[in-house]
């Protein structure tokens, strides 16, 4: 009986606090403008290329309790640190993120789709020795500009009212570009909030 006792006033402690926070969270107004900066990786890499770094930066403006209009910078790279092929991904981007649950919960899920301008970089190192047994390094570049979409999801997890942490995994796809490679990206964030 004690130890039931104690178990029901330790599971209602926990339900207080677990509905305190969550109605702080929905007390607490949401600000306006936000700041992304991401950091991760391009882990599935195209034509038999490796994993490589990824990096992105990002602002929104939330329209609604539901809907924030967003921008994406974002660079990635993968393939041969010195000697071979390597890739890199370069785009800017616009479209929207929807927070099917709102943005005044303490775990913010969403879904985002964004379009724009992709750029490609292919880089092809090749090693080879003159007749006169000298090392050299030969380096063909081609680029390809085009355009692309980019479709993902991701959870924000505020830790105040100003910065919040949080995941981005996207697929970006691109048109125009080279044989239009597909890539994939996974990324940590950190959120700056501002504005009113």
């Amino acid at each position: 009986m004690k130890t039931t006792t104690i178990l029901l006033l330790a599971a209602c402690l926990v339900c207080r606090h677990a509905g305190a926070a969550t109605a702080d969270a929905a007390a607490t107004p949401d600000t306006r403008y936000r700041i992304d900066v991401r950091a991760g990786a391009l882990p599935v890499g195209t034509e038999g290329h490796g994993a490589g770094p990824a990096l992105g930066l990002g602002a929104g403006y939330a329209l609604t309790e539901h809907v924030d209009l967003t921008a994406s910078g974002d660079v990635a790279a993968h393939g041969a640190a010195l000697f071979g092929d390597s890739e890199s991904f370069r785009s800017i981007t616009a479209g929207a993120r929807l927070y099917p649950l709102g943005r005044h919960t303490v775990v913010r899920p969403w879904l985002g789709a964004e379009g724009g301008w992709y750029g490609v970089r292919h880089v092809e190192d090749s090693l080879y020795f003159s007749h006169y047994y000298t090392p050299h390094v030969e380096s063909r570049v081609r680029d390809s500009n085009g355009g692309g979409i980019n479709f993902g999801s991701g959870v924000d997890v505020p830790l105040g009212r100003h910065v919040s942490i949080g995941t981005d995994v996207r697929y970006h796809q691109t048109l125009g570009v080279f044989d239009d490679p597909g890539f994939l990206t996974t990324m940590a964030n950190v959120s700056f909030h501002f504005g009113h």
